[in-house]
């Protein structure tokens, strides 16, 4: 077997498995060990940005309705991975 006899099958295996293996363990890190990971709020808002993209683009903008009702659930919650939302009455 040589040194040059690479699969490009084998490098698109070993790419998506290096792809999977790093969203594997950002997500570990965003639920468990992030400096956000304490602020309660839907784990999936914790995640990514799809949370929001949801609401606002295949529900027809209604993240903000959305945001009340996790006020009144949540309190101060996670929104997004990096951004809390607080409510000042």
């Amino acid at each position: 077997m040589s040194f040059y006899n690479f699969s490009l099958f084998g490098f698109f295996i070993a790419g998506l498995l290096g792809l999977l293996m790093w969203q594997l363990i950002l997500t570990i890190y965003r639920l468990y060990f992030s400096p956000m990971a304490h602020f309660p709020g839907p784990k999936l808002a914790a995640l990514s940005q799809w949370y929001e993209i949801y609401y606002d683009v295949y529900l027809n903008g209604q993240f903000t309705l959305h945001v009340q009702e996790l006020h009144e659930k949540y309190g101060k919650f996670s929104v997004q991975p990096c951004f809390v939302h607080y409510f000042e009455s």
